[in-house]
């Protein structure tokens, strides 16, 4: 680095450069008063400016030196503030920054050292010293708060205490509904720049925080560090009452509902209440007819996302469910469970009435219409009814002359499936019905 010195430290040198030497002060001393009297940009606008500052974009290690000073008196502003309060009031705006030592530190070679003349070099360790007693300070103040849990900033409408003037400042906007960072892509504000900087990378695109694992992104830092979870294996959220444990605190939260038989979530229209949230928009769907999930081969929609995965496999021919007695294959789980039940025996569906079970609850709420004489099914055209759908399928076929059973023997055509059966008795000379009392 090269360039001619621009200032010097607080006393001239004797000599024939004390002419220059002075000239020198003069123009640091004229920057700094210019410093302190002008208006200065907002405090967060400084910040970025003192942790952005690199010497490698300055001419010189002279005029390193003068921006590092510049910029320090433009932020904290030490000669503003009284000398009992001047160091606190400079660790918060440290604070504010997140600096280290290593962001306000600047580092010369031997090549630039050598360019420095002995009131620079006094000045560069004065300024270092007092920037490393600053954050040293910083870190072992915030660091003994935690322990001591001091918390000397206060809220005098709800009486909350925070260890940080920062987190005041946060908390104030729940009070006073307070949004200062606005969006300029969507007009969308928010109360923490948090929160807005993460709604950013909406607009950005941006992932900046990748797994190590996998190379997968993130927007959000938090995001990442539940996706590491999977990889791990970690789950830390426990439940207390059965010993579930979770990756996410949502899915915790949602499953403690179990337990507790909440149900917050409570439809606008019918009042049906639900324990999860998702749970009462797929609801919902109810009222407004709302199908979102459309195949795209038939075009048919569905209210669930599963109903439609289920469908799917109509068009793919997928059969992923296979049962291990006789490995027949299914597409649905609940095909497998019932048919499951042929080889297990199981008839888990009975009739308090007559005591008789079924293998299939749709089997068993067909037969209890026997009892309760219900017949929900009608025929819109001759106003009959009928206990179960396919007896209403079958009688409709009467109307619209529909006969979808033919024999392949003689072309004749029926309306039952049964009517079939016992018409090929015809040509096959089955006779299946035995008397027992004479055999024929």
């Amino acid at each position: 680095m090269t360039g001619e010195p621009d200032s010097v430290g607080p006393e001239a040198r004797k000599g024939p450069d004390a002419t220059e030497a002075g000239r020198r002060r003069e123009l640091w001393e004229g920057t700094v008063r210019k410093c302190l009297g002008e208006d200065f940009p907002p405090s967060d606008v400084q910040r970025q400016q003192f942790r952005h500052f690199r010497y490698q974009e300055v001419e010189g290690p002279r005029e390193t030196c003068n921006r590092l000073h510049h910029l320090c008196h433009q932020w904290l502003k030490p000669e503003r503030c009284r000398k009992s309060s001047c160091r606190f009031v400079t660790m918060e705006q440290l604070f504010q920054a997140l600096v280290t030592f290593s962001e306000v530190s600047v580092h010369f070679s031997e090549e630039e050292w050598a360019l420095l003349d002995p009131d620079q070099r006094s000045l560069y360790t004065e300024v270092m010293e007092d920037n490393y007693q600053i954050v040293a300070s910083l870190v072992f103040d915030m660091h003994w708060r935690k322990h001591r849990r001091e918390k000397p900033y206060k809220y005098v409408d709800c009486g909350k205490n925070f260890s940080q003037s920062t987190n005041l400042t946060a908390h104030q906007y729940i009070h006073t509904g307070e949004k200062p960072y606005k969006c300029a892509d969507c007009g969308k504000s928010f109360a923490w720049n948090k929160d807005f900087t993460d709604h950013l990378r909406i607009h950005t695109g941006e992932k900046p925080y990748k797994c190590a694992d996998c190379g997968k992104s993130f927007a959000q830092s938090t995001h990442l560090i539940v996706h590491r979870r999977v990889h791990t294996g970690e789950k830390p959220y426990k439940c207390v009452d059965c010993g579930k444990s979770f990756a996410q605190k949502k899915d915790f939260t949602d499953h403690l509902r179990i337990h507790t038989e909440e149900k917050p979530y409570e439809c606008a229209d019918c009042g049906k209440s639900f324990a999860q949230k998702a749970q009462l928009t797929v609801h919902r769907r109810i009222h407004t007819g709302e199908k979102p999930n459309n195949c795209a081969d038939c075009g048919k929609s569905f209210v669930w996302s599963k109903d439609l995965t289920v469908h799917q496999r109509i068009h793919t021919g997928e059969k992923p469910y296979k049962c291990v007695d006789c490995e027949k294959d299914f597409s649905q789980t609940a095909q497998l469970t019932v048919h499951q039940r042929i080889h297990s025996g199981e008839k888990p569906y009975k009739c308090v009435v007559c005591g008789k079970s079924f293998a299939r609850k749709k089997d068993f709420t067909d037969h209890l219409r026997i009892h309760t004489g219900e017949k929900p099914y009608e025929c819109t055209d001759c106003g009959k009814s009928f206990t179960q759908s396919v007896h209403l399928i079958v009688h409709r076929r009467i109307h619209n002359e529909e006969k979808p059973y033919k024999c392949v023997d003689c072309g004749k055509s029926f309306v039952r499936k049964n009517d079939l059966i016992v018409h090929r008795r015809i040509h096959t000379g089955e006779k299946p019905y035995k008397c027992v009392d004479c055999g024929k």
